[in-house]
């Protein structure tokens, strides 16, 4: 049963898909984006197949999200091996009723040569800032493949600028924002305050954008409390990272200096606000970030809450993790199998599971999974944009959540990490201004955007 706003957005959908046109259904995430795209699948009559697109992670995910709400579709996972995703090829060119085929990105990418083959009634694109970067061959394999229907699903159309948007449409209605050059000199004028600019653009795409928060739709979601604490580093850690602070002050004016040097330099010193030991295998002692974690983490656990624990590194949920008893815990990384993300999501939200941690690389379980068996969110390190923070606070602040949810951002101060809350916030406004009505990425930061984050 949809809820009213969700009807809405299957009426949209379904408005665009009668008029030939497609659109960025762009509601907050948990809003249940997924459901309303399988009801205009469940709506569309045709022979031909249904293709989604999403992140290897969440393929499973649609499969299981197919299966609850019963629809009367074929499905098809795309996965295996070389010799069986031939089977499945040529079952789905074969097939002469409508059927849904389920394949990551990078499958799509290997595979593009057998898709092209294909013609397929409507393709959708999930968490579909994977393509912003229109260079990438995923997001080329994309745009090749034959379908009269384009849809995309992505609670964070624009991650690290406008020029995010432009790609995203070149893949909906290709030539609609003109050329990536054209639209990058719009952009330039329109995130420099010029209002016509920033007005063309809302103009042209608010058309095909759907977008609604949970703060309007959800009034009966728990409330969301964002604390952020900060820790203050003890001596030694206090030293190391200051004797690496100096070298890339030094470093970075020398005139021949390289950007991914200092970038490799700036991921280090994320690294130090964390804990020496990222760096220096033969550094003991436990840092003052670690210890404000365990202890976050135990009070939190005593307290009867279940907790989950993002970082940008692996290692940096190693060094926390350790503290604890395997039984007490999950972990989630990009070597995870897909089929045991379901499998350990279904546990841990059990309300009987002894599993009270899950501890989440950030790239790896930002998106799509469905944790509202938690209502402590712990973030061991900033990222650079807010939406991708955002994103994973909302495995949790979600449809099903019964109780409010707290939100802890760990800061060490007079650090880099106190610079990129700083960062977060200037893209967060952008974000707003484009979408809501209606990073810049960090490798294309100038020098002069990496001495501001080392003062």
């Amino acid at each position: 049963m949809l809820k009213p706003y969700q009807l809405e957005g299957f009426k949209w959908l379904k408005t665009l898909y009668d008029n030939n046109l497609g659109g960025i259904l762009a509601d907050d995430m948990g809003l249940g984006k997924t459901i309303q795209m399988i009801s205009l699948f469940d709506s569309i009559k045709t022979d031909k197949p249904l293709l989604v697109v999403c992140p290897k992670s969440l393929v499973y995910n649609w499969e299981s999200e197919l299966d609850k709400f019963k629809i009367q579709i074929e499905k098809i996972v795309y996965v295996g091996s070389k010799k069986e995703r031939e089977e499945i090829i040529g079952k789905i060119k074969s097939s002469k009723e409508k059927l849904i085929v389920i394949s990551s990105y990078d499958t799509l990418r290997n595979d593009i040569d057998e898709f092209r083959d294909i013609k397929f009634d409507t393709i959708v694109l999930d968490e579909a800032q994977n393509i912003k970067s229109i260079d990438a061959l995923r997001t080329i394999a994309a745009k090749s493949i034959d379908a009269e229907k384009r849809f995309v699903l992505t609670g964070t159309p624009i991650e690290n600028g406008i020029s995010d948007l432009w790609s995203i449409f070149d893949f909906l209605m290709p030539g609609y924002l003109y050329t990536y050059q054209r639209f990058k000199r719009i952009e330039e004028r329109a995130t420099t305050s010029d209002e016509k600019a920033m007005d063309f653009i809302i103009k042209k795409t608010a058309p095909f954008i759907l977008r609604r928060t949970k703060k309007t739709v959800l009034k009966e979601l728990p409330p969301k409390i964002e604390e952020v604490i900060y820790g203050k580093f003890d001596n030694e850690s206090r030293k190391a990272y200051d004797s690496y602070l100096l070298k890339v002050k030094e470093r970075i004016e020398n005139p021949e200096v390289n950007k991914m040097e200092i970038l490799a330099d700036i991921t280090k010193l994320r690294q130090l606000a964390i804990s020496p030991k990222l760096l220096y295998n033969d550094y003991e002692s436990d840092s003052e970030k670690i210890e404000l974690l365990t202890n976050l983490i135990d009070n939190s656990v005593e307290s009867g809450h279940k907790v989950l624990v993002f970082s940008s590194f692996v290692k940096a949920l190693d060094l926390v993790k350790e503290k604890y008893n395997e039984d007490l815990y999950f972990e989630l990384t990009g070597k995870t199998e897909a089929r045991s993300r379901i499998d350990m999501v279904n546990e841990f939200n059990k309300e009987e599971s002894t599993k009270k941690v899950f501890f989440i690389s950030l790239k790896a379980g930002g998106t799509g999974l469905n944790l509202v068996g938690a209502d402590i969110v712990i973030h061991i390190d900033p990222w650079w944009n807010d939406a991708a923070e955002q994103q994973a606070n909302d495995r949790t602040h979600r449809i099903g959540q019964k109780n409010s949810v707290t939100i802890y951002k760990v800061i060490m101060k007079e650090s880099i990490e106190e610079k990129i809350l700083e960062l977060q916030a200037i893209k967060k406004e952008l974000f707003e201004q484009i979408v809501e009505e209606g990073d810049s990425r960090i490798s294309k930061m100038s020098i002069n955007d990496y001495k501001y984050l080392l003062e």
